[in-house]
């Protein structure tokens, strides 16, 4: 079974500590998900299905979403989104936008190894627009709600 505390975000960490020690602003980068389905481009009401902390296939750690369609032609399709986590603005900028449409700051990238820290998000439903182009499709967190 995986286990989240062997993830090595030590680095990580460190780079994101610095960089928001003592910042307040909104993050503000782009997202990228991959999705098996044929999710065409649009609006949709999603709920969070499953969020965790893993590893993406290059070994970076990643916070991976499951979000589940809610209504319409596509209801029970599954979306997947994953915020890599790395030493990049841009990488920790997208993780803290996507946290904040919920309401949430992150204080440390520790606390995603804390299971009630991302329980807190099962359940809770969003609206995303997905755009697709030819190798991904991209969803966007427009706004929770609940």
């Amino acid at each position: 079974m995986f286990n989240s505390q062997e993830i090595n975000l030590t680095e990580v960490n460190d780079f994101y500590n610095d960089l928001y020690k003592d910042r307040k602003e909104e993050a503000s980068a782009p997202e990228e998900v991959k999705a098996s389905s044929g999710v065409p481009n649009g609006e949709y009401k999603v709920s969070v299905n499953n969020v965790r902390l893993s590893e993406s296939k290059s070994g970076k750690p990643q916070l991976k979403w499951v979000l589940e369609i809610e209504k319409g032609a596509y209801q029970e399709d599954l979306l997947w989104h994953c915020n890599t986590l790395t030493k990049s603005k841009e990488s920790m900028d997208q993780l803290r936008r996507d946290l904040s449409k919920f309401g949430v700051k992150l204080d440390s990238l520790d606390d995603l190894r804390n299971q009630k820290f991302l329980s807190q998000f099962v359940g809770r439903c969003l609206i995303v627009c997905v755009e697709r182009d030819n190798t991904f499709v991209n969803a966007h967190f427009l706004k929770a709600i609940d």
